[in-house]
Parts: structure tokens; sequence; C-alpha cells
């Protein structure tokens, strides 16, 4: 015989009273996805919700069925829309239902067992789908932007001393400038996000209170494991800190950052040295012309290891020599390798890059990394094409004698003579020192 929904009412009651009473003494708050239940359970809960929809004029006054049944539409969100797919699984809902009044249930739940509240910028601008998307912890559409910023960090995080729960999470808190403004929130809740990524990439028991139901944590990180991407990004994680996470979540609070990271060793055999030398590309615009494209580095792994210098290069703009002028956003230099056409060269002894405010010690990496340079015993630069265009055979073309470029010399390029060697697509080359 089905439960009632005054039954599943109950049930829930005691199950988040319970919940609540056992962590009324540490500082975590309860999510709604925190319920318990089964899918099968969930299936019979959305089908009663829905029937008493179908035959009554008004919603079923269960507050508490409501809540769990929202929250798992804000687990399964994607990123794009809440409503629609809420409403076309849960028919006249549209007529019937209010969306105000499953806010205040969210409130009530908030308030009644000491529930989480949604904050940030993005609960601003989606005041009410913020509470459902909050309480479902972390959505799927969130799963694989955190799975991603585990294999960015990789490195680093092999490097942590502190695994501690608080430890972890500060650290993926204070180094991670990648994805949505949501996912930035997310991982403000530090002590949350370290008991995901220690269940994620350890086998050992994460010891202490735990911000989060068991079971709960578990059905997270199955469903992140789910998706082939995401698993990829964990395998190759698991497999480079496994070392460094055996025993993880046993040791003691510390700093997640500074004294709680080895430093890093510039020729560290794990990992290349990080380095921001610019590259020049040759990139084919019209069948007898090329566009100079000078490639920029991703100044990522110099923020990791200094948060001043992180927090400087994400509030800063900065702007590439002979480019044109044009301030790049701040953050910028954060993504991925950037590039640029030059439209003029700049001239012997220039740094290609400068930023809109000082830093003494970017200033200083700029200023010995980034600088172009010339030979003074050469009258002009020449290029020997070894690109193949199709339907002609290989030739010598100076670029000097179609661009006013004197000499320049560049990432180590100080040849007189540079072959430009072509890529698989054949659209551009690279700069490379012949012999």
């Amino acid at each position: 015989m089905p439960i009632l929904l005054e039954e599943w009412q109950k049930r829930l009651e005691r199950h988040f009273t319970q919940l609540a009473s056992a962590r009324s003494t540490s500082r975590f708050p309860l999510f709604a996805l925190e319920h318990g239940l089964t899918k099968d359970e969930l299936n019979e809960i959305g089908g009663l919700l829905r029937s008493h929809l179908a035959e009554h004029t008004w919603i079923s006054p269960q507050w508490l069925v409501w809540v769990v049944y929202a929250t798992e539409f804000g687990y399964g969100y994607h990123g794009d829309e809440y409503w629609p797919s809420f409403e076309e699984r849960t028919p006249f809902w549209r007529e019937r239902g209010s969306r105000n009044r499953l806010k205040s249930w969210f409130c009530k739940f908030q308030i009644t067992y000491e529930g989480v509240t949604p904050s940030g910028q993005w609960a601003e601008w989606f005041r009410i789908i913020a509470w459902p998307i909050t309480h479902a912890i972390l959505p799927r559409y969130l799963q694989g932007q955190l799975a991603k910023t585990l294999f960015d960090l990789r490195y680093s995080l092999a490097r942590l001393d502190d695994l501690s729960p608080l430890a972890v999470g500060e650290f993926l808190s204070s180094n991670s400038w990648y994805g949505s403004s949501r996912f930035r929130e997310f991982l403000q809740q530090e002590e949350l996000v370290g008991r995901i990524v220690l269940a994620l990439l350890s086998d050992k028991r994460v010891e202490g209170d735990s911000p989060i139901y068991p079971p709960t944590l578990q059905r997270i990180v199955s469903d992140l494991e789910a998706v082939q991407s995401s698993r990829e990004w964990l395998k190759e994680t698991r497999r480079y800190v496994a070392n460094s996470f055996e025993g993880a979540g046993h040791s003691g609070g510390g700093p997640a950052y500074g004294a709680g990271v080895r430093p890093i060793n510039i020729r560290d055999s794990n990992n290349e040295r990080p380095t921001i030398r610019p590259k020049l590309m040759l990139r084919s615009s019209v069948s007898s012309a090329f566009s100079l494209v000078v490639e920029i580095p991703s100044f990522a792994a110099i923020a990791r290891v200094n948060p001043q210098l992180r927090a400087f290069l994400k509030l800063t703009r900065s702007k590439v020599a002979g480019t044109g002028g044009t301030w790049m956003p701040a953050g910028w230099l954060l993504s991925c390798s950037q590039r640029r056409v030059m439209k003029s060269w700049t001239g012997a002894g220039a740094p290609v890059l400068s930023f809109e405010q000082p830093n003494s010690i970017l200033d200083h990496l700029v200023d010995s990394e980034m600088r172009l340079s010339a030979k003074s015993n050469a009258s002009k630069k020449e290029f020997r094409s070894t690109h193949a265009v199709s339907g002609c055979g290989q030739g010598s073309s100076s670029l000097a004698d179609k661009e006013d470029f004197q000499n320049p010399s560049y990432s180590g390029i100080f040849a007189s003579k540079v072959s430009l060697s072509s890529d698989r697509a054949g659209t551009k080359n690279r700069l490379e020192p012949s012999s």
C-alpha cells in the first residue's frame, strides 16, 4: 500500500530533526539534499505530488515533501533553466502552484533545521531558484567543473602538507579562478568542499564531524564519476596525488597555503617549470601573406604559488605591446594561453606585456622574461619557409620584404634564420631556430 503524503512528511520531519540534533554542536548547516531517500522513494513522492495537483485545485500542504522534490530538480540543474523543466515534469504547477510559496517553505526549512541560506551575487539575481539549487549542494552542472579544477591543480594538491578537509577546501577556494560564478560561490563552503574532494581522491575515511550526510556524499561522488570526462580527470588526478593523499583526512588543522604547501621546485621532474616566455607564430592570412602572432602563456602556474599575485592578476588589466593598445580584461592572463596579432614592432628592449597598475614582482618577471631584443650586427631578418602549400612546392619567402621588422629576436630566438614548421592543419607556423 502506497505511503500517503502525510506519512512522507512525518518521516522527513523525523529524519531532519535527528540530523539537525546531531549537527547542533557544529557550524555546519543542513541541506535538503540530505534527505536520505532512495531513487524509488523519490519517484513515489513525485508521483503523489503530481497526482494531488491533478485532482485538486490547491497545492498539497506537505511543505517538507515539496522542498525535497524541488531540491531534486536543483540537483539536476544544468545551468541554463530551472522552471521550464520543473513545470514540464509537474503538470498543473503553473496553474495551481506558487513559486513564492515554495521559497517560503525553503525559508521555513532554514529556520526549523538550521538549513543553509543562499548567498552571493548569484543568489541576489535569482532569489527563488537559488534555494533549491543551493540545497542541492553540488548540482550536476558543477560536478564537471570541480573535476576539471582538481585536474588543473593536481600538482599543487600533491604538495599540500595539510590534508584536513578545511585545508583542502581553503586551497581550492584560494586557487581556483575558472568556472562559473556559481561554482566559485560553491567553493566558498570550504569545509564542505574539502570533504567532497577527499571522498573523491582518497580511499581513507575522513575523521571528525561531517558537514554532509554520508549517503548523500556517496551519491555525489558516484554521480560525478559516472560522467566520462569527469571520470578521466579524476583518474589522472588520483594517479598523481595517490602517495600524498594516503591517509588523507587524518591531519590536523593548519594553513592551506604558504607554510602548508611545500615550495615549488622549478626543476621538479614531475612538473614542468612554469614559464611566461612568449612565442611568435606566423599565421597565413592570404595566399601570399602572413600575420605575425604572439602567444602569451598563461600566468596560472605563477599565480598559484603566490596569493598576492593571484589577486593582482584577477583585478588588473594588461596590454600586449604592438597589438593596438587595447587593454585586456582583468583575469585574462589566468586562463589558457592567449594569442594576439601584432600590428607593429615595438623595437628592441621593450617588454611585450604591461599592466595597468604597477606590481614590483610581476614587473620584474615581465622585464626579465618577456623583453624583445634585436641583433645589432644584422641588417634584416630572413625567414625560410618550409610550409608546403597545396599545389606548390617548398619555397623561400622573406618576411622582412613584406613587413618593416628590424631583426626581432624573441623567446630565445637569436639565429639569423628560423624555419617555419607547419602544424597539422597547415594554417599556422611556429618560429623555430634553424640548425
